[in-house]
């Protein structure tokens, strides 16, 4: 499984062109003449505005995997790795899955994520709505304010919430949304509940300015928040549910009402003032749970009070890599890394969003003054309290149908622009009708009819909201453009409250005049977006088209990415030498070895079970290898492997049996939090300082499967010296900017603090370190790669001991270092995870075929395990 195809996931109302060559093949994207970032050997393109798009020449692939292509695929993997991705370990060109297991993971998410997203929405609009159930009583009154008072209090409100929408986006991506939405209920909920206390005008209009200052921004947060789990089709609906919580929440904000109102003078308390404490005091409680509810990633949803975690490894790694398949951006910039100002610089000046923009000020305009007025206008026309703030609930109901109809019928037919402007055609007759009908405010029901009608409007705030994600260039400009957007929408809600003017009311006919021409203004933004981003992208495939064919391939020939130098040189210079063509480029790294029949990678299995007896065995088999190899001292050394089924649990080697006789039946089970033995055999204890290791380690690098950790005489020869290993051989750049060094010796590992220190040198994406004056390790995808690369670290150090003596011995002996660029293609060839399994076969057949593969793998038919439900 992968994405839809390129082609299906943009409209023709869309700015950034993304066109694959599946059913038309005679097409090549014009974008290619702005700037490509890469032209592949392949025809495939990544844009200036880092779109991914596909040409005659490609491969079909590309359209279900982007990644398909190894240029691309590499060209990715620099920039997550460059940028410090969050979910760059998990991040794999060639995993597949079936469609159930993304349907079951969707639904996932839509559990844990988005309906969190719709509670905390919740909690936006209880505190910001609530403003229209308290005129309903004696909130006008008692503070003596007239309705052009009330008109100001929101244009503050309004005001505040749009110069905060950046600023908190910013603090949003330095410290993360899943710290600072819930800080930013929790501020609001307090000044919403200070409105209590309120007695004149300068109070009311100070809490609508904090209240504003402290909101701004959270729609954007939160839209942000959502695109790290969504794929840009199904963010849009998933936006509609948000906006579906606005209208639940007028539902039950307005029983809320009924019955907080019942509480008029209770203790001498108006019932206003009950409204905003009680309101209140549910948005904070719903903001201390969000600290709890909200991770930081899809591969953070481990903490100390969710020890398991939300997804499973398997689920961690569909969950990221059909997001970037969707959109190879979303890796550009990690969760917790603010906006620069040349970033934000672009943003502001990415003209070709500016249209929507313009949509956002313009078209939620004609609908909001009647909203805004909508109890005062009930109660003029005679409807009491309760009875106002219950009529708001049935157009409220048919609004949530409307807005996910519209929503639907947007991704149904791939057209945002034109689905969209179907809220101003429904909005635009209701208009004329309130302007011209001469029964308005005197026919009671006829004008709560017509209100109703109008308020029922299919809501395109989604689709929009979506149209801007998906059209923007990264995480870092997508999270600028959402805020640019919701501030255009506030500015128009700036506006709106001045349309119904004291002089114009009870019938405010010129108010209504005015919003019929705000509304066909709007129609007509929407076809100008509609035709000026058509316009363009046809614009840029006429520039394409007209290049003759050799001019197209004299231009994709000139312009083949090539890898980015290292940021540093080695201490000891390269030889020279000639560019090498290594013409294995398009190849998988299985498929550039294997002359002939295809070797098998990684194995799969039908159950957990086999799964496990199959870690086992191999892990015994390791164990015989390091014994056949001389990396046996005492009772010190263990390896690791963590359970196929179980993910806090790990299988280690007993304490005190020799590595030449490990079986698979040898091996215990332990819960990597506790410690505790849940499995496996019972007859040993397992090495308590290797325990210390393995499940800081274990727990640090969700991507690591096992750990070899041996006290190797070469390992701990050249751990003196504390110096990484240089590039002396083609074996050894499997190593190449992939182990590090400890440089902190502190004893032997009985505390738990040495163990994680030992895993912060380890690092993210590193294969091994070298432990100063202790030994070394080495992490792998599974406990066959671990082991090999671990044989492979201590030859190096024995090369690196032997050169370096040599050079010694002879100072006028020069020392030819592999370049950076012919280490980082060795390092990408030869140490992929499934060419790392085939390596290690070798030599665990050799033990299969000397030990006998029934004695290695006695006992494993016994190895029980007790689930974490069992505990």
């Amino acid at each position: 499984m992968g994405s839809a195809s390129i082609k299906s996931k943009r409209g023709d109302d869309s700015d950034r062109t993304s066109l694959s060559s599946e059913g038309k093949p005679e097409v090549i994207p014009g974008n290619l003449l702005d700037g490509a970032q890469i032209v592949t050997k392949s025809g495939n393109v990544v844009t200036k505005d880092g779109v991914v798009v596909s040409t005659q020449q490609s491969d079909a692939s590309l359209s279900t995997n982007v990644f398909a292509d190894p240029e691309i695929r590499d060209f990715y993997v620099k920039m997550y790795e460059k940028a410090r991705y969050e979910c760059r370990h998990v991040f794999d060109a060639d995993l597949t899955w079936t469609a159930e297991e993304e349907k079951k993971l969707i639904r996932k998410i839509d559990w844990r994520i988005c309906l969190w997203a719709c509670v905390m929405f919740f909690s936006l609009q209880l505190d910001r709505g609530n403003m229209v159930q308290a005129v309903s009583g004696t909130f006008l009154k008692d503070l003596h304010l007239n309705t052009n008072d009330y008109s100001h209090g929101n244009t503050i409100f309004t005001a505040s919430f749009l110069v905060a929408e950046l600023p908190s986006q910013l603090i949003s991506k330095k410290i993360g949304p899943d710290r600072w939405v819930p800080m930013q209920i929790c501020l609001w909920s307090i000044v919403a509940m200070s409105q209590a206390a309120i007695t004149g005008r300068a109070g009311f209009f100070a809490t609508r300015a904090l209240l504003g200052i402290l909101e701004g921004g959270f729609i954007p947060d939160l839209i942000l928040f959502l695109s790290y789990f969504y794929t840009s089709k199904e963010l849009p609906i998933r936006l509609s549910f948000f906006w579906t919580s606005l209208s639940i929440t007028g539902i039950i904000s307005s029983l809320l009402a009924y019955a907080i109102f019942h509480l008029e003078g209770a203790h001498g308390v108006a019932g206003w003032k009950w409204l905003f404490l009680l309101e209140g005091l549910i948005t904070l409680l719903i903001g201390i749970a969000s600290f709890f509810m909200m991770p930081a990633s899809a591969v953070q949803t481990k903490s100390w009070f969710r020890p398991k975690g939300w997804f499973t490894p398997r689920e961690e790694a569909i969950l990221v890599n059909r997001i970037l398949r969707d959109d190879p951006s979303k890796g550009s910039m990690m969760n917790r890394k603010a906006i620069t100002p040349r970033r934000l610089w672009r943003g502001l000046t990415d003209y070709d969003l500016w249209p929507i923009y313009a949509i956002g000020i313009i078209v939620y305009i004609p609908q909001n003054p009647p909203a805004l007025y909508l109890t005062l206008t009930l109660r003029s026309i005679g409807f009491s309290t309760f009875n106002s703030n219950l009529l708001t609930i049935p157009h409220t109901v048919v609004h949530i149908f409307t807005l996910l109809g519209l929503t639907w019928l947007a991704g149904k037919l791939n057209q945002r622009a034109l689905v969209s402007s179907l809220q101003l055609v429904w909005t635009l007759p209701v208009l004329v009708f309130l302007a011209v009908w001469p029964g308005l405010i005197t026919n009671q029901w006829g004008t709560y009819a017509a209100t109703a009608v109008l308020l029922s409007y299919p809501y395109c705030h989604a689709i929009v909201g979506g149209w801007v994600s998906s059209n923007s260039n990264d995480v870092g400009s997508r999270s600028i453009s959402a805020s640019l957007y919701n501030m255009s929408v506030q500015l128009g809600g700036i506006c709106a409250p001045f349309v119904y003017r004291e002089d114009d009311k009870p019938y405010y006919r010129r108010g209504n005049k005015t919003l019929i021409a705000i509304n066909v203004l709007g129609i007509f933004l929407f076809l100008f977006a509609k035709a000026y981003y058509v316009w363009k992208n046809k614009s840029r495939d006429k520039k394409w088209n007209a290049m003759t064919k050799d001019e197209q391939n004299d231009y994709t020939a000139n312009n083949i990415a090539t890898q980015p130098p290292a940021e540093a040189p080695p201490k000891t210079l390269p030889s020279k030498q000639a560019p090498h063509v290594h013409g294995s480029e398009e190849k998988t790294p299985l498929q550039a070895i294997s002359h002939g029949i295809l070797m098998d990678g990684i194995p799969t299995f039908s159950s957990h079970a086999e799964h496990r007896k199959h870690i086992l065995i191999h892990t015994a088999a390791t164990f015989r290898d390091f014994a056949r190899k001389g990396f046996t001292e005492g009772q010190a050394g263990h390896i690791s492997v963590r359970d196929p089924e179980y993910e806090d649990y790990i299988w280690m080697n007993p304490l005190g049996r020799h590595f030449g006789l490990m079986t698979a039946g040898d091996m215990i089970c332990l819960d990597m939090h506790t410690g505790a033995v849940v499995g496996g055999n019972n007859t040993r204890p397992a090495n308590a300082a290797g325990f210390q290791i393995h499940s800081a380690i274990h727990k640090a690098r969700p991507d690591v499967a096992a750990i070899c950790h041996a006290h190797t005489d070469a390992g701990r020869a050249w751990s003196v010296f504390a110096k990484p290993l240089e590039m002396l051989n083609q074996d050894i750049c499997n190593f190449y900017e992939a182990h590090a060094v400890y440089a902190d010796y502190g004893g032997i590992v009985f505390a738990e603090e040495e163990g994680m220190n030992i895993a912060r040198a380890l690092g993210e994406g590193n294969k091994g370190v070298i432990l100063m004056n202790h030994g070394l390790l080495t992490v792998g995808h599974t406990v066959d790669e671990a082991g090999y690369m671990f044989g492979l670290l201590d030859r190096g150090c024995r090369i690196q001991l032997d050169v370096e003596a040599a050079c010694a011995g002879n100072p006028g002996l020069k020392r030819n270092i592999i370049s950076n660029e012919e280490a980082a293609y060795n390092m990408k060839m030869a140490s992929e995870k499934h060419v790392l399994y085939r390596e290690a076969q070798p030599d665990l057949d050799y033990i299969f075929e000397t030990a006998g593969l029934d004695v290695v793998a006695r006992g494993v038919d016994n190895m029980v395990i007790d689930g974490p439900e069992a505990n």
